[in-house]
């Protein structure tokens, strides 16, 4: 990867954070949705209507919630963003030391048994006293099923990390301030720096990787907050 100046950086951020998803994930999300609904839809048939409009309703409150998720992440983002400084640069590889995080399909797999899950228990539950309890229910995995979207797209194990003045943006609403990190030229890779992650007084980091940037961006970071003196962590 080769990252030109903050300009460029942030025309990929852009590109990394439009969260489009491919002809291979949209194909799973549709046999997903087939399954779920293969499941639910003979006991739907077989309720009066007062049962399939609990259902009804359950959905419609779970989809009106789903994006109401998607925003407050992304309000979340551009509301810490705003105090964090002047963009200095932006890198998307994790070289080592990443946290496995489980694919687009596991997440899609997720989101449908959410629906699935409340679209049973209204079935279940359709024409008793509690079934409200239940529109609550779709209200909250509607929301969460939005919100953990947003944060896989933003935390991919090559998801991107951004770098500002008073610190590094690394997950959707994640923000370690400068005092909090030391940082190396990477021992392992020409174009990359170590970040070691460091909380209060700890004196043992409680994340170390190695991230690939450009060599503008390189040096910026070793010039204002690297300290030569530093022993490199191994």
């Amino acid at each position: 990867m080769t990252l030109e100046s903050p300009a460029s950086d942030q025309r990929e951020v852009a590109t990394h954070e439009s969260g489009q998803f491919g002809l291979r994930e949209l194909l799973l999300g549709m046999v997903v949705v087939s399954i779920a609904i293969a499941v639910t839809a003979p006991q739907v048939r077989e309720l009066p209507i007062e049962g399939r409009r609990y259902v009804l309703i359950a959905i419609v409150i779970q989809l009106a919630m789903f994006p109401v998720g998607i925003g407050s992440v992304i309000f979340g983002r551009n509301r810490m963003r705003s105090r964090m400084g002047q963009l200095l640069g932006y890198a998307n590889d994790r070289l080592s030391n990443s946290p496995k995080v489980a694919n687009r399909g596991f997440i899609f797999v997720i989101v449908i048994a959410y629906q699935t899950f409340i679209a049973q228990m209204a079935i279940m539950l359709s024409g008793s006293e509690m079934s409200w309890l239940f529109y609550q229910q779709a209200a909250l995995f509607g929301y969460l099923g939005g919100s953990l979207l947003m944060y896989y797209l933003w935390s991919e194990p090559k998801g991107p990390i951004e770098f500002y003045e008073k610190g590094i943006l690394t997950s959707p609403i994640q923000f370690v301030r400068w005092e909090h990190l030391k940082v190396w030229p990477s021992p392992k890779y020409l174009k990359a720096v170590r970040l070691a992650e460091y909380r209060y007084l700890d004196r043992e980091p409680i994340a170390i990787s190695d991230v690939q940037v450009s060599d503008e961006l390189k040096s910026t970071l070793l010039d204002r907050f690297g300290e030569p003196g530093w022993s490199l962590p191994n």
